[in-house]
């Protein structure tokens, strides 16, 4: 049996539907494998982001050399999968007095406490360190104070807690009132000025009418210039009407008639005598006289 000397953890970032992930460290039982989903754009949650066994997946193993992870439903595109090994801190073997001792069972046990350790120093790789190098420092955490935040205390070798808040988180805190105003100022200007974009959106709404009056203006022009006239017609329109009225109440001479009285105008020695002239003419004035 060979040691599998891999990390015991495994990283991917899933394309569309992908159910497959292997892993290449070693496990014994399919529980021993811890399987988290962070959807894409989500902070990671090891509470929400957990899965369950034969539940969200099934595991196969492929002796000492790791396995297979296989989802029950497709990951979505830029999920994080995580799979890592969680071996129990138990022990199964049990040597008996004058016993045998295989080699088989020796390896055996002895690489499931190694893999023990290596799962420990994985976990140890993610927490926040110090260097090695570093002296003189007294890590021991003070008591926890409401309202207060650690720092490292003037001689830079111990934290401690601290109540007084340093002037840059004043800045930031002014600098946040600041901006507050400068958007609630834009906002009332906003108000102000959004009457008056949608009167210009009017405007441009009816731009083909403005256009059409702009070319006629020349016969809007012509029209203001000659109103006068066309009030005079208007004026004097009646007095055409009544004009027309009288021509067709008219009772005309007849073409003989008119003819007859020319002839006794011009020549005297018609067979009318100027009494029967005069007569005629006479009654045509007052004919005349009495339209």
């Amino acid at each position: 049996m060979g040691f599998n000397q891999n990390d015991p953890r495994a990283e991917y970032i899933a394309s569309t539907g992908q159910t497959e992930f292997p892993f290449t460290f070693k496990v014994f039982k399919n529980s021993d494998i811890k399987v988290y989903n962070t959807p894409s754009g989500q902070l990671a949650d090891d509470t929400a982001d957990i899965l369950i066994l034969n539940n969200d997946y099934t595991v196969t193993i492929n002796g000492d050399d790791g396995g297979v992870v296989t989802l029950l439903s497709g990951a979505s595109i830029n999920d994080q999968i995580t799979v890592l090994r969680e071996l129990p801190v138990d022990r199964e073997t049990d040597y008996q007095t004058n016993g045998d001792l295989l080699a088989s069972t020796l390896n055996s046990d002895q690489n499931y406490q190694t893999y023990l350790a290596g799962d420990i120093n994985e976990k140890l790789s993610r927490f926040i360190r110090l260097p090695d190098s570093s002296q003189q420092l007294n890590l021991i955490l003070p008591s926890p104070t409401a309202d207060t935040y650690l720092k490292w205390n003037a001689s830079g070798t111990n934290l401690e807690n601290d109540t007084t808040a340093p002037t840059w988180v004043q800045e930031v805190q002014d600098d946040r009132d600041a901006v507050q105003i400068l958007h609630d100022t834009v906002v009332a200007k906003e108000a102000l000025v959004n009457p008056h974009y949608d009167a210009i959106d009017a405007v441009y709404a009816n731009e083909t009418n403005v256009n059409t009056v702009s070319t006629n203006i020349a016969n809007v022009n012509t029209v203001a210039s000659i109103s006068t006239n066309v009030t005079t017609v208007a004026e004097n329109i009646d007095a055409v009407i009544d004009a027309a009225d009288l021509v067709n109440g008219l009772d005309f001479y007849t073409q003989s008639e008119t003819n007859d009285l020319l002839d006794a105008k011009a020549n005297q020695s018609t067979t009318y005598t100027k009494l029967e002239v005069d007569d005629k003419f006479t009654n045509f004035q007052m004919d005349l006289g009495g339209l």
